[in-house]
């Protein structure tokens, strides 16, 4: 069942992707099986995101970082960090969002996953720009690309390159921009 969300996720019927999520979630709860509840937890959160039901992302999304937590799974707890920190973002919920990617960046890094941190980091530099943490934003930022640029992602560096061009030109620091 969570494999077909996956798929109707993707050909963005998105209420039958939530319906079969929730399903598998339940599944698995009832027959205790923790990790692939997390799995289908995390994947529900990511297509509440899709659909725009932040609050509700962020929900599952905990439920699904705790189960993997609990499970010893910290990649996938990466992931559901992540995606409560950009739907945090999304509900202007800066603080959270702020501590969710820095938490998220931080497994990415502990568990070698640099095109997850660089993702995760990339996301908070905007964050800190938008909560005029510029000086952070840059960092955090330079840090980003940094690692975009390690992973051969171009087009994650360009679009970071661009976000870090904006944080330094309200810096005031037109020459670095």
């Amino acid at each position: 069942l969570n494999n077909l969300g996956i798929a109707l996720r993707e050909a963005e019927r998105l209420d039958e992707a939530i319906a079969a999520h929730r399903a598998a979630a339940t599944i698995f709860r009832e027959t205790g099986e923790r990790h692939e509840e997390g799995m289908a937890l995390k994947d529900l959160g990511s297509t509440l995101g899709v659909a725009k039901r932040f609050s509700e992302a962020i929900t599952a999304s905990e439920s699904a970082a705790s189960l993997f937590r609990e499970t010893g799974d910290r990649g996938n707890e990466g992931t559901a960090l992540y995606t409560i920190g950009i739907a945090s973002r999304e509900t202007q919920l800066f603080d959270d969002a702020i501590t969710y990617l820095k938490a998220a960046a931080t497994v990415f890094d502990q568990t070698d996953d640099r095109p997850g941190e660089g993702m995760a980091l990339a996301h908070l530099a905007v964050v800190l720009g938008e909560t005029n943490e510029l000086d952070q934003a840059i960092v955090v930022g330079e840090k980003a690309v940094a690692i975009h640029h390690e992973t051969g992602d171009l087009p994650s560096e360009g679009d970071t390159l661009y976000n870090l061009g904006l944080a330094l030109g309200l810096a005031e620091r037109f020459d670095e921009a």
